[in-house]
Order: C-alpha cells, then sequence, then structure tokens
C-alpha cells in the first residue's frame, strides 16, 4: 500500500537523510526498509479565512513535493512496529505508524510500568506497541523487550516514529494558523482576480501612482500601498475599508483584464507583457510583483481605450482642381530631404525636401519644397499655391502642389 505524504521542498534534504540513515540500519538487519518516492516540486497555494468575509482572509504559497513511501512499517518474524506511547501525567500521546491497525483506547491510560513481555516495574518515559501478524494481537513492551519481538532495538523504532510523525504533522497542515504554514518560508501572496478589482477601486478613488513616480516624487506606488493594506487586512484602518468596497462591474472589469492577457498568449510579446502573463498563469501576487500587476489595470486601459477622431484619422479628399491656385492652411506633419539641386550664383546646394502637410479637414498634400527653408512638424503656415495633381498613396489621396508661398502662422 502506497503512502504519500506533502512536504515542503525546503524540508526535503534533511527527511531524506533519515529515511537513507533508518534504511541503512535496516539492510544492516536484513530486514525489508521503506522505500520511497519524491515528485517534482510544484508550487502550493493555501488561505487562512478570519472572517466570512471574501476579502478578509491572506493566501500564502510554497514549493512542496509529494513523497511517496510503499510502507510504513518495519516487520521481523511476523512481529512489527506499530507506535511509541509518551507517558504523560495528562494522558499518553501514541506516536502511531501504521493506520491498518487500530490501537485499543486502554493504551492511552496505560502506565509507564508497564510491559507484557517482562511483566517487570520500572519507570519507562517511553514504551512501544508491536503488533502479531498471526494472531492480530497487539502488546505493549519496554525498550530492553523490544528486541526479543522484532530483533533490533528501540532507538531505530524511535526515529522510524519521528519520521512518520514528522510527516503526518506536515502533511495535515496542523501549524499553519501558528506560524505562516510550514514555517516562515511560506510566502503570503494574494490571489490575483480580488488585488486586480481592488486596484480598480483605488485608482477611482485616489488616482494611479506607478513605481517610477513613487520613486521620483516620493510616496507609494499603488500596487505597493494596496500591497501593505492587504497584509493588515485582518485589521484594517477606518479610511483602508473604503478601498475593498468593490463594486460587482469592477469584478466583471477585472475577468476581461484576465482574459485579454491571457490572450498574449499566441502573440508576440514585450518583457513586459511576458511578466504579466505568466504572473496571470500564477493566480497569484507577491510582494515583488504587486507594482506590476497593479500596472496592468491602466496597461489594460490604454490598450482598450475607444479611439477619438483626429484630423489625421479623417479621410483624405482632393482639393481644388489642377492648375488652380488658391489660398491654404495647412500644418506639417512629416518631412524628408530627397536630394539637392543648384542655382546659379549660389555656392552651396539647396535641399530638395518632400513635404506632407494636411489642412483642418484631415486632407492631405504633399509638397516638393526647393524654397530652401524646410517646414518644422507640427507648425501651422498659411499661403497661395498651385494645385499641381491628385494622386493616390496607399490608398490615401493627395493633392500635390506646387509655388507654395507660405508664411507661419503665429
Amino acid at each position: 500500500m502506497l503512502h504519500s505524504f506533502t512536504v515542503p521542498e525546503y524540508r526535503l534534504e534533511s527527511l531524506r537523510k533519515k529515511l537513507d540513515s533508518l534504511n541503512r540500519k535496516a539492510d544492516a538487519l536484513k530486514i525489508r526498509g521503506i522505500n520511497y518516492k519524491v515528485s517534482d516540486p510544484r508550487d502550493y497555494t493555501y488561505t487562512i479565512h478570519y472572517d466570512d468575509i471574501d476579502f478578509r482572509k491572506k493566501t500564502f504559497t510554497i514549493k512542496v513535493v509529494d513523497v511517496i513511501l510503499d510502507n510504513l512499517t518495519f516487520g521481523f518474524k511476523g512481529w512489527s512496529f506499530l507506535a511509541v506511547i509518551e507517558h504523560r501525567k495528562q494522558g499518553n500521546i501514541i506516536l502511531k505508524v501504521n493506520d491498518d491497525v487500530k490501537i485499543p483506547a486502554k493504551y492511552r491510560t496505560t502506565t509507564n510500568l508497564l510491559c507484557e513481555h517482562c511483566h517487570s516495574n520500572r519507570d519507562r518515559n517511553n514504551t512501544y506497541l508491536v503488533y502479531n501478524q498471526k494472531k492480530g494481537k497487539i502488546y505493549q513492551v519496554g525498550s530492553t523487550c523490544i528486541h526479543r519481538y522484532l530483533g533490533f532495538d528501540a532507538t531505530m523504532m524511535m526515529n522510524h516514529a519521528s519520521i512518520i510523525r514528522n510527516l503526518t504533522d506536515i502533511d495535515s497542515r496542523s501549524d499553519w494558523n501558528l506560524d505562516r504554514g510550514w514555517g516562515k518560508r511560506a510566502i503570503p501572496v494574494v490571489s490575483i482576480e480580488p488585488f486586480i478589482t481592488t486596484v480598480q477601486n483605488m485608482i477611482k478613488i485616489q488616482g494611479f501612482v506607478s513605481s517610477k513616480t513613487a520613486r521620483e516624487k516620493g510616496g507609494l506606488a499603488t500596487g505597493t500601498e494596496l500591497w501593505s493594506y492587504w497584509m493588515n487586512i485582518d485589521n484594517p484602518k477606518p479610511y483602508q475599508e473604503r478601498f475593498f468596497e468593490i463594486t460587482d462591474e469592477q469584478v466583471e472589469k477585472t475577468k476581461k483584464i484576465i482574459a485579454f492577457i491571457n490572450a498574449l498568449e499566441n502573440k508576440k510579446r514585450n518583457e513586459y507583457e511576458d511578466n504579466l502573463y505568466y504572473a496571470v498563469k500564477s493566480g497569484y501576487v507577491t510582494q515583488r510583483t504587486a507594482t506590476m500587476i497593479a500596472s496592468m489595470v491602466p496597461y489594460y486601459e490604454m490598450k482598450n481605450r475607444p479611439v477619438t477622431p483626429r484630423e489625421s484619422d479623417k479621410p483624405s479628399n482632393y482639393v481644388g482642381k489642377e492648375g488652380e491656385r488658391m489660398n491654404l492652411t495647412l500644418t506639417s506633419t512629416f518631412s524628408h530631404t530627397i536630394g539637392e539641386f543648384y542655382v546659379p550664383g549660389n555656392r552651396y546646394a539647396i535641399p530638395s525636401v518632400l513635404e506632407n502637410l494636411i489642412d483642418k479637414d484631415g486632407n492631405r498634400f504633399v509638397w516638393f519644397n526647393k524654397s530652401g527653408k524646410k517646414l518644422e512638424k507640427g507648425k501651422t503656415y498659411s499661403g497661395k499655391a498651385t494645385i499641381k495633381k491628385h494622386q493616390e498613396y496607399k490608398g490615401i489621396k493627395q493633392t500635390v502642389i506646387a509655388r507654395f508661398s507660405f508664411e507661419e502662422q503665429k
């Protein structure tokens, strides 16, 4: 019968040493030891609840492995070790290693003077329960008599019981509430969905502060601030309560944000998007990732904001008739030097510049500027120009002009 125990990865090395030491002793006695296998490490996340309100809880994660034992007991000539009894005034503690046998209730209060083999009255700190497989009977014996039944001393049994008890205690997570679950190496985490939802509410109340802004101007980044509140969620200050008063609309938006990040799976991602993607896959937030995950909200909003019409987004139409000279007011959008030409009497060549311009209605213009005065991007110019021709470039209608006698508008 296989027995599986979940163990923190950081405890695995010491556990291996104990099991291997026990098995070496079993080999020396020519008895069957305890074979075991260890699984690959994985993240284990668990939650401690403080009350019935969904947010009143803390979550932790830790790397764990599964240790799988093929048997829990040593046996010899039909006898097997069952348990150690630690005798105490308040009642006996029974360190059982074999769950297949029910231990009678009398052993909870049995005296430490009892040895069912030698029947000698001797003060003992511990006695041992051994099991006769043929008779199906349990016997309580002292350390000196256990050798008669099992063929090896009680020290080995104590070590065996200690290992099994340790495995059982760890696997039962009995120390979680006392010591953050399996010791202080457990990392506190927050489930990613309620964290993102609460970030939305913080931004609504007081705006978003990036880690860069916090460094440059002082104060706390939104993610850092929320993390500190969450770690004290079992005893929040009055002004912090409002951040956790979330709405159904914010919960639904969080689902959309998560779906948006998951959709990056098959897309080319930059380093920032990679971090967001794998953070969402992990399902939780740590202290180190809190500011990055908080930034997921403004990032999503930036990527999904409604497109507002701009002049450059308006459809371009042809303006005027070929050969017509007319007054135009145009804004420079792009300039590109395409060559040079010489004018008689000039020592230096004059650059020929391709000017791209736009009017207030979104109509596009092209001018091969040979005036020697390059237009400045973003500035607006007015003057007369001749309509040279109409053309299309990449599906966009353009009006080509010539002899643009421009003046910059102030």
